[in-house]
């Protein structure tokens, strides 16, 4: 979902708005999923799930952001 919406498709390494947008959206659907299972969303969950997958998800495009830069100099 947070693909199409920011459409990943044209920039896929970008931090923002693809990687953001991913990562959004990945949550809200995941804890929406975990909600209609009856597996529960209690805070402390939601906290780690996001951390998680913000290190997943937007840490190897700041890796990248970082390569791109360091080769450019």
């Amino acid at each position: 979902a947070g693909w199409v919406l920011a459409r990943g498709w044209r920039r896929p390494t970008a931090l923002a708005p693809t990687g953001l947008a991913v990562w959004v959206a990945t949550i809200v659907v995941g804890m929406l999923l975990r909600r209609a299972t009856s597996q529960g969303t209690a805070v402390s969950f939601i906290v780690v799930a996001s951390l998680m997958t913000a290190l997943l998800l937007l840490g190897w495009r700041a890796l990248a952001l970082l390569a791109g830069r360091r080769s450019v100099r």
